[in-house]
């Protein structure tokens, strides 16, 4: 009520809220019939053309004639040709072949860049010059290593001067060994590359965390000891795979399994009992890429005491993304899902040890005998 007494009117608008779950199941697509001779009728397009008048600024002079259904075919099956372009195509003037060539390519068609230089700026004078010297350089570098591999492979004496040279690098003076490309550069010091035998039984992966996945994020929340021990599970369910990670529950769990596995030793003590236990913290969406040559890729585990460096072989890589799941979906992903893993250290059984040193036999028969075991025998049996 106003103040004079008299009534006001008023509109109250009501808002709803739909707090319904979206439908477990996609919507049923239906055919529904469409008379589109009702829609390409002259009197249904001349009453859409008089309501919607369209957002074009045309020029009578110079504008393309818009109005397709003047053309014939376009909305009947009867004579189509006006749809399909013209055969044999219209000659071309001689005008317009300038429209056809391609912007800064090389060739006969090419735009040539103008021979004036202050028509030109500078930066793109010298970025073609280094470009031009680069690509010649390439190419005759390539032209030079192609010619020296096909001497190697087919001359037996470009074989033999090719092994007698890397013993000849091997014995030159520290101080007289310089950088191939920048030879400015010194050696400081020098290391023995050798595999490491007992690690070549288990296969390595390269993880790479991509965008919001990156461990930066995470090392906010985790200890480097925690991080240092985590565990990395991969998960699949139907077409479905990712990557679950785990961590340590508590922190002092994760520095005494840390300093373990740390520890040179191969044995453990006798009373090694103790179950660490991991926790679910994060899943990943995966795609690894499997490497097709063995040594491809290495890791190198540099030990300067001894001036030596060992390396494995990487087997391929592994990019790990934030992982997006659907809300119909989670209840089913969780279900697959591991909550906790419980790691516990033992020593290795006869059978493992065998199976380790086969695998290790081949890569160093010497130190490595391989030993027929009883699966072997059971599939020659088979």
């Amino acid at each position: 009520m106003s103040r004079g007494g008299s009534r006001q009117d008023y509109i109250a608008r009501v808002r709803y809220q739909n707090d319904l779950p979206p439908p477990p199941c996609p919507p049923k697509l239906l055919e529904i019939p469409i008379d589109t001779q009702k829609l390409t009728s002259c009197s249904f397009l001349s009453d859409l053309a008089r309501k919607q008048a369209p957002n074009l600024t045309l020029d009578i002079d110079l504008g393309m004639p818009l109005d397709m259904t003047a053309l014939t075919g376009i909305f009947d099956r009867g004579d189509e040709s006006s749809v399909y372009p013209q055969d044999p195509p219209p000659v071309l003037n001689p005008k317009d072949s300038i429209l056809l060539r391609e912007p800064g390519g090389s060739g006969p068609g090419a735009r040539a860049q103008p021979s004036v230089s202050f028509l030109r700026r500078t930066e793109y004078i010298s970025s073609e010059v280094v470009r031009k010297k680069l690509d010649i350089n390439s190419a005759k570098q390539l032209r030079q290593q192609q010619q020296k591999q096909r001497e190697t492979v087919v001359d037996p004496e470009a074989q033999l001067r090719a092994v007698e040279n890397t013993f000849e690098a091997t014995s030159t003076p520290l101080e007289k060994i310089r950088h191939p490309t920048k030879k400015h550069l010194k050696a400081v010091e020098t290391f023995a590359v050798l595999p490491d035998f007992k690690q070549l039984d288990l296969t390595y992966l390269a993880v790479k965390m991509l965008g919001s996945a990156a461990l930066s994020q995470e090392k906010k929340k985790i200890s480097d000891d925690s991080l240092a021990v985590s565990i990395f599970r991969p998960t699949s369910l139907e077409d479905d795979e990712w990557m679950s990670f785990f961590v340590p529950t508590k922190e002092d769990s994760a520095r005494s399994l840390k300093r373990k596995l740390d520890d040179p030793a191969d044995t453990l003590e006798d009373n090694e009992d103790k179950v660490y236990r991991f926790t679910h913290h994060k899943d990943y969406e995966m795609e690894l890429i499997q490497h097709p040559n063995q040594f491809a890729e290495i890791a190198i585990n540099f030990d300067k005491k001894n001036s030596t460096a060992v390396f494995v072989p990487v087997a391929g890589r592994t990019k790990l993304k934030h992982r997006r799941i659907v809300e119909s979906q989670r209840a089913l992903v969780n279900e697959h899902n591991v909550a906790a893993i419980d790691l516990s250290l033992r020593e290795v059984t006869a059978e493992e040890s065998i199976s380790r040193d086969n695998a290790r036999s081949e890569f160093d028969p010497i130190s490595y005998t391989a030993v027929e075991t009883r699966e072997d025998s059971d599939e020659e049996e088979a």
